[in-house]
């Protein structure tokens, strides 16, 4: 089937490779020329694993295209996928304005250049409901040649390769037959690998989303705040977690305490859905307590972290902390609202030098920018922050070690070495790396979330 893509962004380029490996023609089209001059070369503008091998297989195989020209990007396809960025507005609510900006360029240019045959225009950008009936209002003029569908994508940074390649459900959200029957045979090799494909009216797709990542971040917000009273009563909320996470009814997924969640989905998407019910008169106060929790929780963290550095006379102030993560998850280089910012810039505040170290994030070269930005915001000088060059050089000296994203090049590193290297062998994990017992009897004074 021929597809077009509209945005090279993260989702945008997950699902061009992965439609094109199952026989596609898939063109991409972005107004980004760097972008699409890298990607044309099979050179990777994000991180994901599996993803760069996707796009140069199927690059060499002429199955998948790259293009600046909107026109040659549409030319006889069958579907056209939006996925541009819905950022969130100052007020939480999704900004629509690139999506509906892509509506009005793709209708021109069909007024401009007819297609031979119907084609269906698929919304994969997160959306609140009544989108795509205003986005159908675009394409007026156009109804007996553009059918219109919401499919929202359920991919996970650090997964969304193994996720669109081998998803447990597929949402497609129609008004038209013809939609309907042409999207069921483009995902018919997923669905004969099991996965379960939804088909409802368009707003349900479109909210199906929302909930999706309101019930997860709730997960997330419960079990940090859990993690809170655990360590204020000296209980365990390791142990508590496998408690509850054998109950069927709730299951272990989602249940590890840390700094919060980030990224490009739950922050924007629980503020989103707390617009949507007040745009319909509901006063969501359950997702207001999710992200307030949220908020909180990096905060609970650097406290903690301050009390266990302080000097009495000084406070933070000339103390340097080795600091392990700067992305907002595990192999992920993303740092949109990534908890570890939050971390970094209140102990730079509190007067703190700091030597970061991330793995992907750094070799992606998207730290940099995301953690210069915290430093002039504070007003700081930038060499209160040092780029380390490896998990050894960021504690090479320093006083301890904060751990904020769970990468696996930090899950078993050679302690003996970080406790010759470091001032005190102090360290504060803030994702549970590693066994309290186990972390004492090798010598370190070792404080996680939750645990005693």
């Amino acid at each position: 089937m021929k597809v077009s893509i509209i945005g090279a962004g993260y989702v945008g380029l997950v699902t061009a490779a992965c439609l094109s490996e199952k026989g596609n023609d898939v063109k991409v089209y972005d107004i980004s020329k760097d972008k699409i001059n890298r990607l044309s070369k099979g050179k990777m503008t994000i991180h994901e694993p599996g993803l760069e091998g996707l796009v140069k297989t199927n690059l060499a195989e002429s199955r998948l295209r790259f293009t600046t020209e909107l026109g040659q990007s549409l030319d006889d396809s069958e579907v056209i996928f939006l996925a541009v960025g819905t950022p969130p507005s100052g007020d939480g609510s999704a900004d629509l304005t690139f999506l509906y900006k892509a509506a009005e360029s793709i209708k021109n240019e069909l007024i401009t250049n007819p297609m031979k045959k119907p084609v269906v225009v698929a919304t994969k950008s997160t959306v609140p409901p009544k989108t795509g009936q205003y986005i159908k209002g675009i394409f007026g003029g156009l109804n007996d040649k553009i059918f219109y569908a919401s499919v929202p994508e359920f991919l996970a940074e650090g997964t969304a390769v193994e996720n669109f390649m081998h998803p447990n459900r597929i949402v497609v959200g129609v008004d038209s037959d013809y939609a309907k029957s042409v999207l069921k045979d483009l995902f018919r090799p997923f669905t004969a690998g099991g996965a379960q494909l939804f088909s409802c009216d368009i707003e349900t797709a479109e909210l199906s989303k929302y909930a999706s990542n309101y019930l997860l971040a709730s997960r997330i917000s419960a079990m940090n705040e859990l993690a809170r009273i655990s360590g204020a009563f000296g209980a365990d909320i390791g142990m508590i977690r496998k408690i509850v996470g054998s109950d069927e009814r709730i299951g272990s997924k989602f249940l590890f305490p840390g700094i919060g969640y980030g990224g490009s989905c739950f922050p924007k998407d629980v503020k989103a859905l707390q617009s949507i019910a007040k745009s319909g008169g509901i006063d969501a106060i359950i997702a207001k307590a999710i992200d307030e929790v949220n908020e909180n929780q990096p905060l609970y963290f650097a406290n903690l972290v301050a009390n266990l550095f302080n000097d009495e006379r000084y406070g933070l102030k000339d103390i340097t902390i080795g600091m392990w993560g700067l992305s907002f998850k595990n192999g992920s280089d993303d740092m949109r609202e990534s908890r570890a910012l939050v971390v970094l810039k209140e102990l730079l505040r509190k007067g703190a030098k700091v030597r970061v170290y991330d793995p992907i994030a750094m070799k992606m070269g998207t730290a940099q920018p995301a953690v210069r930005n915290v430093v002039q915001e504070l007003g700081l000088n930038e060499n209160m922050v040092i780029f380390a060059e490896g998990i050894y050089d960021a504690i090479t000296p320093a006083y301890g070690l904060v751990i904020c994203t769970d990468h696996d090049a930090f899950k078993s590193p050679d302690f003996e070495r970080i406790k010759s290297l470091m001032c005190a062998p102090l360290i504060v994990d803030g994702r549970n790396l590693y066994e309290p017992e186990k972390m004492e009897k090798k010598g370190f004074r070792y404080f996680s979330i939750g645990r005693k």
